[in-house]
């Protein structure tokens, strides 16, 4: 995935798409919606959408600190979670060339 011409922000990587993924996750089994989490995060709904539903950009670690405490997630559990699913798409990747 590369930037659109023009655009100043870089593509994201598959460890903000693995944490994109766990957060949207929990959101879903603890039946709390991107507007809900935005609130419980003091962030707008699109700021949350753009991270968790089209994930096209990554979460400050201030907001992800502050939306895994909403939800009840442990930080370095979904750091490490993350981590491991990044390095397996990393692996996967570095196969098919």
């Amino acid at each position: 995935m590369s930037p659109r011409r023009g655009s100043t922000s870089s593509p994201v990587g598959p460890f903000t798409l693995a944490v994109a993924g766990l957060i949207g996750d929990a959101m879903r089994s603890q039946g709390v919606s991107g507007r809900q989490l935005a609130d419980m995060i003091g962030r707008s709904h699109e700021y949350v959408n753009e991270r968790v539903s089209r994930k096209a950009k990554a979460f400050s670690p201030e907001d992800l600190y502050a939306a895994s405490n909403a939800l009840g997630i442990d930080l370095a559990a979904l750091v490490a979670e993350a981590e491991r699913a990044a390095r397996s798409v990393a692996r996967a990747q570095k196969g098919l060339r």
